[in-house]
């Protein structure tokens, strides 16, 4: 069964104003927004499902929507809700039904996925590797499969969100405190959320973080579903023989080692050694070292991946 997060009306929304907005804008007493009558129906509802519908109304009340077209809207969608929903009594179930979960359960647990991990702001040619993932590996090994496609060594914090650093969704494991590599909150733990909870449709896609500072963004998209389960991980396909390299300063610096390895042999001394200095480097062979030491090699990566249990 799809985890079922945390209710997200349980606190004081709808009975405190926005601060930015006019007081006016109190919006506790509509349908719609009464507690009681949220709270059954987000209990029923999956991750997406309940953080959807959690985000469209504090987007309305954030937009400045008036409690009159709010009301308006409401009665509208009670008049068509008959539409989406079956009756009971027709043998159907509502598209809310607590067990509609089990059902993605059972047909994931033995499903592989094809993941597409592309990188953010590297674009002609862009940079990605694709990957065959058990459908009901949890985020945190899929956190391992990209570190190892992407050559990282797993040396600084990292998420899962819909949009980079958007709280919404948050997968993560949490801090404990004691100066673990850890984050002060997530709202699902990587640790125990299969991958079917949120990408469970080719083209559901999330992002994933590494590094904080330097701001790797990786584009993680279902590219196939396909009808059996992989033993393990395997990259099947790349773009980019570069691997993005640690602490060197993102996507954007990427882009300008990138060229490197390829043009090395047609640069003259003196603009190996410019290209050494201004990444470090004492010397232009070790800047080429280092370069050679992180082009991606898909035998090497998929013998680390074996590893991994998915």
């Amino acid at each position: 069964m799809a985890k079922i997060r945390k209710n997200p009306f349980d606190g004081s929304l709808g009975k405190e104003t926005d601060p930015h907005m006019d007081g006016k804008m109190d919006m506790s007493g509509l349908p719609g927004l009464d507690l009681n009558e949220l709270m059954p129906l987000v209990a029923k509802l999956g991750n997406r499902e309940g953080m959807m519908l959690f985000s469209m109304i504090a987007e309305l009340v954030e937009a400045g929507v008036t409690p009159e077209r709010y009301a308006a809207f409401y009665n509208a969608y009670q008049k068509l809700r008959p539409m989406f929903v079956h009756d009971a009594a027709d043998g159907k179930t509502d598209a809310f039904d607590e067990d509609s979960d089990d059902m993605t359960e059972s047909e994931f647990k033995d499903k592989t996925l094809l993941l597409k991990i592309q990188m953010k702001g590297v674009t002609k040619p862009p940079m990605w590797r694709e990957v065959e993932v058990p459908a009901d590996m949890t985020f945190l090994n899929l956190h391992h499969v990209i570190q190892r496609v992407m050559g990282f060594y797993d040396g600084h914090l990292w998420q899962f969100n819909e949009r980079a650093y958007d709280e919404w969704v948050q997968i993560g494991i949490q801090s404990t405190g004691n100066f673990d590599s850890g984050l002060e909150y997530v709202t699902d733990d990587a640790a125990v959320t299969p991958l079917y909870d949120y990408l469970d449709e080719v083209g559901e896609k999330l992002e994933y973080v590494y590094d904080f500072g330097d701001d790797w963004i990786f584009t993680v998209s279902v590219k196939k579903i396909l009808d059996r389960k992989c033993e393990y991980p395997v990259c099947t396909a790349f773009k980019g023989d570069l691997n993005p390299i640690e602490d060197t300063g993102g996507p954007w610096a990427y882009m300008t080692m990138r060229s490197d390895p390829a043009d090395w042999k047609t640069l003259k001394k003196k603009e190996k050694a410019e290209i050494a200095e201004q990444a470090g480097f004492e010397s232009a062979d070790d800047y080429y070292a280092m370069l050679k030491d992180n082009l991606f090699n898909m035998d090497s990566v998929n013998e680390s991946l074996k590893a991994l249990n998915g």
